[in-house]
């Protein structure tokens, strides 16, 4: 410590008495860089956080449903369960036009349906959607409901979600129509 002081001090007199003489605006700022430089590692000032630092891999898991414009954001705990919007449970019912996942744990299953039963198999479904985790503490940005839409069955939306299987009845569109989420943690393919 007394020596990054030593040389700080010995680096500002040698700058300082540039002062003295004519120099250019380069000169001038290249030495108060590196005055801040070495007085900030010197006071201990300068803190960087690694990116894979536990705060950041312990952070609770969670789903967003995005809404248009940004607008309408909801967020679901990513743990077993069923969340129907019937009343605006959970989510304001009908606003969704994309996914966004934060730290969600591999081989889960992710279902959307437009109605409240999160059933695939109801003949008055509009849309449903079956995403598959492939990726362990998986991070994305959000995914447009008709992007996963326009994504072939068994293929990659996105690195770590898979597209397992989706409907899309004639013309509809998914977006501001999901009413029921299905996560299911660890568990196998439906």
């Amino acid at each position: 410590m007394n020596l990054l002081r030593s040389i700080a001090h010995q680096t500002s007199r040698k700058y300082y008495s540039l002062l003295d003489r004519p120099c250019s605006p380069k000169t001038l700022l290249r030495g108060l860089v590196l005055i801040m430089g070495l007085t900030l590692g010197a006071t201990g000032c300068i803190q960087v956080q690694p990116s894979d630092s536990p705060s950041n891999k312990n952070a609770a898991p969670k789903l967003t449903l995005e809404g248009a414009n940004g607008a309408n954001h909801c967020s679901l705990e990513f743990k077993t369960g069923k969340y129907d919007f019937k009343g605006n449970d959970y989510c304001t019912n009908d606003r969704a036009v994309a996914i966004e996942f934060e730290h969600v744990p591999s081989a889960s299953n992710v279902l959307l349906f437009d109605d409240y039963s999160c059933d695939r198999n109801d003949d008055g479904n509009y849309f449903w959607i079956y995403l598959r985790i492939i990726k362990e503490d998986l991070t994305v940005d959000p995914i447009f409901l008709e992007e996963i839409m326009a994504t072939p069955p068994g293929s990659v939306v996105r690195p770590g979600v898979r597209v397992m299987d989706h409907y899309q009845y004639q013309s509809e569109t998914p977006n501001k129509r999901t009413s029921c989420v299905q996560i299911q943690v660890d568990a196998p393919e439906l």
